[in-house]
């Protein structure tokens, strides 16, 4: 492994100077003192009286014990209890000191943070760092780092902590400064950063944070850095992929890498993705296209939303594109480039079923089960039932019995699902495990249900349905074929 010279890794120190003082000795004697007469007695004084002592001031409370290493988001303290750096060989760009940080415990390699529910991440170039500490005591301003820079970047989801800050996007925060000293013994890091976000208030991330070998242990493949980076209109973003499905249907296997950790596949499009659709494949195969010449099928389209990226090219609408995209058993890796846009992403985690019932509580999420069946019973004149099972193949009501999910709404509303709209609130009910919520009652603040997409002729339903209560609610994703009982 390389590393930087000492001067990089030299942590400036104050030095404390103790000067002592020495008296010479002076032969000389000094002449010898006039005696003074005795002083004549005087009548003993009266002794003045006590003065009352003051009562003392009450004790303070303590103040509060923070943590060795803590996030602080205004007055809220998060002890972080996982804390590393790698440095990376970025080659042309120079080496990356990538810095993770988690309150999850036992965590030693930046993929085991990304992976966990709450992280933060930052990331500083050689030469920034290397100016700062040779020249302003280690520290950084983070709004004078280049807007050109393709190294720094703040990202943290921390308790109420949500922030992403870049040199070419600074709108989350007013102001940034990171210090950071490096034992140039034990390469060990301090750091302290200090963000004002847009609406005032303070965060502040103090770590003493270990420097780890980037090198990967034996059972991980390089691809499972699992991130995306592309270069449009002369700005790079480079993002770690926090969700990932994988999907066959009639047109083929289909791939959907997403940044954010999505709610449900339903609002996959609200966050930077990258999926492509490749024909006359299915998940568990592996192939690799030249995109600029395959003869096979494919779509691919990459998306940012917040920043208005929208590239799209198939087999038919491909000038331009150059690249390629290659799965090998699961693991997915592809660079292209087309007119303005370069792109580059790789994923080797685990894939998630696009078929989800997801219970959400506090922002955080658990796979409660995942649907293989779903029913929709029109028999009855006034209500409508929709049946959702973890069970496949399940055609009848009756087998319906133990369905995990059950949702009533007005039968006047049937025409108002096929078109593709909501059906929700006041008239409709949401049972799941046994328990029936309504609007309103308890703690059920609301439910809906749409079918995206519901096609009569092929039997096949997009089914999207969620539950709103106070500590979270339930979300529903599912596509595949249903059975309709009239």
């Amino acid at each position: 492994m390389k590393y930087l010279s000492k001067t990089l890794f030299s942590v400036i120190l104050s030095v404390a100077v103790l000067t002592f003082v020495a008296c010479e000795t002076d032969d000389t004697q000094a002449p010898p003192q006039q005696e003074q007469p005795d002083e004549p007695n005087t009548p003993d004084e009266p002794e003045e009286p006590d003065t009352p002592e003051e009562p003392e001031d009450p004790e303070k409370p303590d103040e509060p014990v923070l943590p060795a290493n803590y996030v602080m988001y205004g007055d809220e303290v998060v002890e972080l209890k996982s804390a590393c750096y790698h440095l990376f060989d970025l080659e042309s760009l120079g080496y990356q000191y990538y810095i993770s940080l988690s309150p999850a415990e036992g965590l030693d390699y930046y993929m085991e943070f990304v992976e966990a529910e709450e992280h933060a991440f930052l990331s500083l170039g050689e030469e920034v760092l290397a100016e700062a500490i040779e020249s302003n005591a280690g520290v950084v301003d983070v709004m004078s780092i280049a807007e050109d820079d393709m190294i720094y970047s703040f990202v943290a989801n921390i308790g109420n902590l949500n922030i992403e800050d870049y040199p070419f996007d600074h709108a989350m925060i007013t102001a940034g400064r990171v210090t950071i000293a490096i034992d140039e013994v034990s390469y060990a890091m301090t750091l302290r950063a200090e963000y004002t976000m847009a609406e005032g208030v303070a965060v502040i991330v103090v770590a003493s944070v270990p420097y780890v070998e980037a090198e990967l242990p034996e059972d991980v493949k390089p691809e499972t850095e699992s991130a995306i980076t592309y270069t449009w209109s002369g700005k790079t973003v480079e993002k770690p992929l926090e969700s990932a499905y994988v999907e066959e249907t009639a047109e083929g296997v289909v791939y959907t890498l997403c940044v954010d950790v999505v709610k449900t596949y339903v609002v996959y499009e609200d966050s930077i993705f990258l999926r492509f659709i490749v024909a006359n494949k299915g998940a568990n195969d592996s192939f690799e296209l030249n995109l600029a010449t395959t003869t096979e099928e494919f779509s691919l389209h990459l998306c940012d939303p917040l920043k208005g990226l929208d590239y799209k090219a198939d087999t038919t609408n491909r000038e331009g594109l150059t690249g390629v995209l290659k799965v090998d058993r699961g693991v997915v890796s592809a660079t292209f480039a087309a007119e303005d846009v370069e792109a580059t992403a790789t994923f080797g985690g685990k894939y998630r079923s696009v078929n989800e019932c997801i219970d959400v509580v506090d922002n955080g999420r658990e796979l409660l089960f995942t649907p293989a069946s779903v029913l929709l019973d029109n028999s009855d004149a006034a209500t409508f039932k929709v049946y959702v099972s973890s069970k496949a193949g399940v055609t009848t009501v009756d087998g319906m019995a133990d369905a995990e999910v059950v949702i009533t709404y007005p039968a006047s509303r049937w025409s108002t699902l096929t078109s593709g709209n909501f059906v929700a609130g006041s008239g409709m009910t949401f049972t799941i495990g046994g328990v029936t919520y309504v609007k309103g009652e308890g703690d059920a603040v609301g439910m809906n249900c749409q079918f995206i997409g519901y096609d009569a002729e092929s039997g096949l339903i997009t089914l999207n349905a969620n539950l709103y209560t106070t500590k979270g609610g339930v979300a529903i994703y599912y596509v595949g074929g249903y059975t309709l009982v009239e």
